[in-house]
């Protein structure tokens, strides 16, 4: 083992580049992660700070004040649903929610929240050709950059006594294809979850 770190430090040194950039990139994930969390939570929170502030203006009339507070609680069920969308729009939203008797979690109303459609006081699911092109997109593309990123560890494994630069970068690769398969894969998600609930809708 302190054969292959010394290995990995000196290819590192040695600037070498396959290796350099899997390294990099868990180095980041392992120790930047949390700050990367804390900042985004931080900018969230920024708006309802300064909504706050602007309410507590003695100068603002009643009717900006009855806006603000709206604005206000917008932000605030955006921060805790994810949902974060005009009163009758939410209202509506969670309306049918309820009304499906907790079958679908609220976590896929969030992830389906660009297909909601909202005129004449209802809801309802939009999916444009664009967005299914794209779903199919991301699906088979995912699929594909799954099965290359295990077939290029199954060409690794038929290397007899492969390098520690090998190994590595083989490993770097990889990855790389198996975070681009997963990316893809979360691309589909915000679909998967509006066919689901416009199936339901069409049910109530």
């Amino acid at each position: 083992m302190n054969n292959v770190l010394e290995s990995l430090l000196k290819s590192v040194n040695d600037g070498n580049i396959a290796v350099m950039i899997p390294v990099a990139v868990a180095a980041v994930a392992l120790f930047r992660f949390k700050k990367i969390v804390e900042f985004i939570d931080g900018r969230k929170k920024v708006r309802i700070t300064k909504l706050n502030e602007a309410l507590s203006c003695e100068f603002v009339d009643e009717f900006t004040q009855k806006h603000l507070q709206q604005e206000l609680a917008k932000e605030h069920c955006k921060l805790t649903t994810g949902i974060g969308v005009e009163r009758q729009f939410r209202e509506e939203i969670f309306k049918i929610h309820r009304n499906m008797n907790g079958e679908i979690s609220v976590n896929h109303f969030k992830r389906a929240l660009p297909h909601f459609k909202f005129e004449k006081q209802k809801v309802s699911i939009h999916i444009d050709k664009f967005e299914r092109t794209a779903y199919w997109f991301h699906l088979l593309g995912g699929y594909l950059m799954a099965f290359m990123s295990l077939a290029i560890l199954l060409l690794l494994a038929q290397i007899p006594n492969p390098a520690v630069v090998t190994i590595f970068t083989t490993l770097g690769i990889s990855v790389s294809f198996a975070a681009v398969a997963i990316l893809m894969a979360v691309q589909t998600l915000p679909i998967v979850s509006a066919k689901m609930i416009g199936e339901k809708i069409k049910s109530l």
